[in-house]
Order: C-alpha cells, then structure tokens, then sequence
C-alpha cells in the first residue's frame, strides 16, 4: 500500500508539471499574439488611399462601360480596384488589377458588363461604385470603403414624357438588333420540373421609342422525347455503378459565383455532387465553405462579395468617435495641426485677418476650410479659415483670413488649427 501511494504522489507531481508548462506555452501564445497585433496596429502600412470617379460611360449596344478614375493625394500601394455596378435589383463586382498608380494620375478602365453573374439591366443601371485594394508592408492586401458614385450614367441620352412619347435626344435605337443580338447564358441549362424539356436562360434585345432594354428570360430550347436530365435530353435510362458515376452521371464540381456565408465569416460556392442510387443517376447542389476568413496579425478578416479581407478600420474622419480622426486607416485621438501666435491682426480693433510666423506657406500646406480656435483669448468657440495666403513681400508672414468679419482676437494671442469641429465644444 506504502508503495502504491509513493507512485500515485510521483504521478500527481508529474501530471501538476506538466500542466503547468502548458499554461507558461498558452500565455506565451497570447503575449506573442498581442505583441504582433500592437505592432501592426502602429505600422505606417495600412494608407488610406483615395480614389474618385471623373467620369462613367455606358455603351449600351455592346454592354460596355468606361470609368476614368483619378487617384488623389494619399500615399500607399494602390494594387486594384473594385468596381461595383448596380441596377434596381442586382449588383455586380468587376475587379481590375494593375502595377503603378501614382498620385493625381487618371485611367480609364472598360468593363464588360456582360460578364455579370447577376444579369444586371444595363439599361437599368442606377450608380457605379469605387474601392480601392490596398497592398500593406506585410504583403496582405485589404479594400478601402467605397469612395465615390456616379448616379444617372451618361446623364440620361434619352428622355420621354409620362405617355411613352420620345421628346428629345438623338434615339438610342430603330430596331432591336441597334441594340445588341440575343444570347443564352452560357451554363445556364437545366430540366423542366416535368423532366420532359431542357430550358436555358436567354437574353433578349428590343427597341421601344427609340429606347433599348433587355431582359433575362426562361427558354425551352429541346424537348426530349424520353427525359431530361441534369439539363440534357438522353434516350435511355442511365443505368450506373458506384464504379462509372463519374462517367455516366457527370463529375462533381463546383458551380456558379463565389459568395459569401450568412455571418460574414467564411466564402462560399455551390458544389454539384453525382451518385448512383438503384442504378440511376442523382445529383445534388449544396453550398460548401470554399475559403474562412481567418485571423491575421493586422486584424480579422471579413467576407464581401466572395472574398476575404481585412477591413480598414476607418477612410473618413466620420467612421470615428468624437475626438478621434482617420490616420492611415486607423482612428487616432486629433491633435492641433498647427498652433502658434498672432504676430498681427488687422483691420485694427476688427481682427477678421492675422499673421503669425508659426502660419505654414499656404503652396505647402493650406489649411482654408479647418477650424481655428484661441485659447485663452476673449474669442470664444470655433472661427473657420476662410482663405490661407502667403504675401509677394521678403520677409512676410503668411495670414489668414477668417469666416467673420468682426472677431475678438488680438495681437499675442495663441491659436490652434484643427480639422474637424470637434474642439469647438471645447472652447
């Protein structure tokens, strides 16, 4: 008995040891972690990189689409973009790749609308969208926000009266071919619910008053005089073994558009499966996880419009709290841009301009539109910079002048330049 309690005690010791080396790893872990995720949080990768929409064009006979895009001020590695059209029902991503996007540079970029998955109306079209794909330090690509729209493309090249009547504009169409020759969408076969016909979806051009549509329609294209199946007339039943269903039946695969799951958290995509079941053959469609979104060191990723991605925390001061501003895609608590002294303010007695040394030359750094404040000073509250300039005289100081003609301030005082309101509740 002595001996069996001596070894259950080496045990218990042993088993405590062992335990507690694994909660030293698992800690270990978690510092790690938390190291590498602070450490990404403050690097200089994650740009905010902006775009803007100068002009959008749709060619509605051959269903394409030219976006000129200007990139602005911003540093980072601008990689892609994504492209997001929408009808009043249906949208699609059409995503664009490219090396080199230098700041305050303009490209056209032509689009395809005809590669849509969704079967967007051309003629329906609402708004084009733009996000940009941002490369960071780490080799881990994120996408900014959506930046800009353009709604009411071409700005309508036809126009008509509550009758249907044509009442100005050159007409987009005499007959339907003006607007495009009718086409099946190619893998868009399958059976009638009858199994005695394969239909396929089609679309179809028209031209009304002089203006073109399109739609998307069912099309019985064959009927089968024995049955359909999996979107084909066959002549015989198809007998088959577990051996030959890959031969007889089809081979599994996946089918259709990537997509993304309920919660957000994984991308995924319909896969067709076959099987033999008393000799005949069966196939079923269900959705599977083709990728999960994971955990990175620069935050956890997010599905949209079938792919993964780690979202930039902010692109505008507005995605922040009070008293915090966007930073290179993270939200960081607004410090003064600029503060220093007023050298001199005039008119006399009015104060609505002054100079100070401490002003940046407004062809460097122009602050016209930001909020000035004057700590410790009879003026309260927030002033606007109305213009920023810098005078054609050796030795001048650069001066602003403010949003009111009347102010309280005087030479001495200090001031602090800020970009949002935020500090004016403040003063």
């Amino acid at each position: 008995m002595k001996n069996n309690r001596g070894l259950s005690a080496v045990v218990t010791t042993i088993l405590i040891i062992v335990l507690m080396m694994a909660v030293v790893a698992g800690l270990a872990l978690v510092i790690n972690n938390f190291v590498k995720k602070g450490t990404s949080q403050i690097s200089v990768s994650r740009f905010t990189v902006s775009i803007s929409i100068e002009s959008a064009f749709v060619n509605f006979a051959d269903r394409t689409s030219s976006i000129r895009v200007k990139r602005n001020i911003g540093a980072g590695d601008l990689v892609g973009i994504k492209f997001i059209f929408e009808d009043s029902r249906n949208s699609e991503v059409f995503d664009r790749r490219f090396i080199g996007f230098d700041e305050l540079e303009e490209r056209t970029f032509d689009i395809n609308l005809s590669e849509s998955y969704s079967v967007l109306n051309v003629f329906d079209l609402e708004k084009v969208s733009i996000a940009p794909i941002i490369k960071l330090e780490s080799g881990e690509e994120i996408i900014g926000k959506v930046q800009d729209f353009v709604s009411g493309l071409n700005e309508k090249v036809y126009q008509t009266n509550l009758s249907g009547n044509y009442t100005g504009g050159d007409p987009m169409c005499l007959e339907a071919i003006d607007c495009g020759e009718d086409y099946f969408l190619e893998g868009t076969r399958f059976c009638s619910t009858d199994l005695t016909e394969v239909h396929q979806y089609q679309r179809i051009f028209s031209c009304l008053l002089g203006v073109c549509y399109d739609d998307v329609v069912d099309v019985m294209i064959q009927e089968c005089g024995y049955q359909c199946y999996d979107g084909r007339c066959i002549n015989e039943l198809i007998i088959c073994s577990p051996e030959n269903v890959t031969i007889v039946c089809g081979e599994d695969g996946w089918i259709g558009p990537l997509s993304c799951s309920q919660d957000g958290t994984a991308v995924v995509q319909s896969y067709k499966t076959y099987s033999c079941v008393n000799e005949t053959c069966i196939s079923n469609i269900e959705t599977l996880v083709k990728e999960e979104c994971e955990e990175t060191e620069n935050g956890t990723e997010i599905c949209f419009q079938g792919e993964c991605f780690v979202p930039l925390e902010c692109v505008e001061h507005i995605d922040c709290d009070p008293g915090e501003v966007c930073i290179e895609g993270s939200c960081e608590i607004e410090v003064a841009l600029n503060s220093g002294t007023v050298y001199s303010i005039w008119p006399f007695g009015v104060g609505e301009y002054f100079d100070s040394s401490d002003l940046p030359n407004p062809f460097i750094t122009n602050y016209v539109g930001y909020n000035i404040v004057f700590p410790g000073s009879s003026q309260t509250g927030c002033l606007e910079i109305d213009e920023h300039l810098m005078p054609n005289v050796t030795g001048a100081y650069s001066y602003v002048r403010l949003n009111f003609s009347v102010t309280n301030i005087s030479n001495g005082d200090s001031y602090e330049i800020w970009e949002t309101n935020y500090i004016c509740g403040l003063y």
